[in-house]
């Protein structure tokens, strides 16, 4: 009997006018979700559709973004790969010992310049020495007044014969 007595109460539960009514707004709920989703899905067909060239375009593209992005990548390998031997060759470069004899050049050359600039050498005198220059100069003035004089008077300075004549020479 007892159990009977709750199939009936729960049969009565059943049959009570409130949960049927909030059953069957369930089911009214649930039937209007299905029909919002069945247009959302013909709407996004429709959509997919229409966009299909579209899509396959940017999906080539990305394609070829792709494989450029690889041969892009062997390049950067190769760049990076340069880099790595040139920083390994300038590592391994005797980066001291040159700036060494470059400051050793420099330092020569600064003594080279001290010493021509005192009286020191030949060419230091040259420079800082007008009796020189002005020897310099005279020499040069009386060679070209010495050609000059051989130009407009060349048998005073050449005897020439093509036989032999001329003016004899005395024996010594």
């Amino acid at each position: 009997m007892t159990k009977l007595d709750s199939s009936l109460a729960a049969i009565n539960k059943i049959l009570n006018p409130n949960f049927q009514r909030n059953v069957d707004r369930s089911f009214t709920s649930i039937a209007n979700s299905l029909q919002t989703l069945e247009g959302t899905t013909r709407k996004i067909d429709a959509l997919v559709g229409t966009q299909t060239g579209h899509i396959n375009g940017i999906l080539a593209n990305a394609e070829t973004v792709s494989g450029n992005l690889k041969v892009t990548t062997a390049g950067l390998n190769n760049v990076t790969a340069n880099f790595q031997k040139f920083s390994g060759d300038l590592a391994n470069g005797n980066i001291k010992q040159t700036l060494d004899n470059a400051n050793k050049a420099v330092a020569d050359l600064q003594a080279t310049m001290a010493n021509i600039n005192s009286n020191k050498g030949s060419l230091g005198l040259l420079m800082n020495d007008d009796k020189l220059y002005k020897n310099l100069e005279q020499t040069s003035y009386n060679m070209n007044e010495l050609f000059i004089d051989l130009k407009a008077n060349p048998k005073r300075y050449v005897h020439f014969s093509v036989f032999g004549g001329g003016i004899k020479r005395t024996k010594y």
